[in-house]
């Protein structure tokens, strides 16, 4: 009937070797207060001088193309994979004017049409110029902020010439 001696074990609970049958929350519980009592009598020992021998599993090597797919973020793919295609747009484009060079028939009517970027190549080409303008910007920025200074250096030091020059001569 039952492999088990005694009552049935209800679905939820452990049963400890020779123990009370306790819920899965009870027994993880007094797990973790053995493990913290075990670590204060290290602790303990420790204290006295005496060695203690430290039951930890070494850890486990992971596969590598793991830990690589972890280290990576989605914006440095992002970067490669938008670097990337605006590299190969780049050759094309190279390859597009070598070919208009390379066609010494003379059919065509000599407009340069330029090679039509993607999506993503017109939007990279439009961050970069707006990063340069920002950093012209705020280049244009400082240097007016210094010069501001300096005019309020000079004021200061002029009103102080203007005060010396007067200090010499008192009047009774």
């Amino acid at each position: 009937m039952n492999s088990t001696p005694g009552p049935p074990v209800a679905p939820g609970t452990v049963e400890l070797a020779g123990g009370p049958k306790l819920s899965r929350s009870e027994a993880r519980r007094l797990k973790e207060e053995e493990e913290a009592a075990q670590a204060r009598s290290l602790a303990e020992a420790w204290r006295i001088g005496g060695k203690a021998k430290v039951n930890e599993q070494a850890p486990q090597e992971e596969d590598p193309k793991k830990i690589e797919e972890r280290e990576r973020s989605r914006s440095r793919e992002k970067k490669e994979t938008l670097h990337r295609l605006a590299k190969t747009a780049a050759e094309k484009a190279a390859a597009a004017k070598a070919a208009m060079d390379a066609d010494a028939d003379g059919t065509s009517n000599g407009e340069a049409t330029a090679p039509k970027l993607s999506k993503a190549e017109e939007a990279r080409l439009l961050m970069a110029k707006e990063k340069e303008k920002a950093r012209l910007k705020k280049q244009a920025m400082q240097e007016a902020k210094k010069e501001e200074e300096m005019k309020k250096k000079m004021a200061v030091l002029e009103k102080d010439l203007n005060k010396s020059d007067k200090s010499k001569y008192k009047r009774y």
